[in-house]
């Protein structure tokens, strides 16, 4: 099956609503949510990818999604062409770093394979 960029996309938005709507339903449904919001992600730099024409390898890898698709690679030159100041491109590189952190550690493909006692403990665990 061949996605465009708008499939992903509807897609995404798509499972941003469902994850909403399983981590609003609470217990016992965590798991999953955070399964869908992962995907949501994933869609979206799917979706990003596609539209700027790049190829990709990373499969359910969203780190290495990140990095394909070019969001990380942010050139300060071009920022200050934008009209950027330097603290604001500085503050643009540090919530863009800290917006991917939290993906990739809240996001992890198997976690689709674990029973909801086991995320949580997981995430007790890893303190969050």
């Amino acid at each position: 099956m061949d996605f465009t960029a708008d499939h992903y996309f509807d897609a995404s938005v798509e499972r941003m609503s469902q994850a909403q709507h399983l981590y609003r339903e609470g217990e016992g449904y965590y798991a999953l949510a955070m399964y869908a919001a992962g995907l949501a992600v994933e869609c979206l730099l799917r979706a990003y990818m596609v539209k700027r024409k790049r190829e990709f390898e990373s499969r359910h890898d969203l780190l290495l999604l990140f990095k394909e698709c070019g969001i990380l690679d942010m050139e300060p030159d071009r920022l200050k062409a934008k009209g950027l100041t330097d603290g604001q491109i500085q503050e643009h590189h540090k919530v863009v770093w800290l917006s991917v952190n939290n993906v990739f550690i809240l996001w992890r493909n198997n976690y689709r394979f674990a029973s909801e006692a086991r995320l949580l403990a997981h995430l007790k665990k890893m303190k969050l």
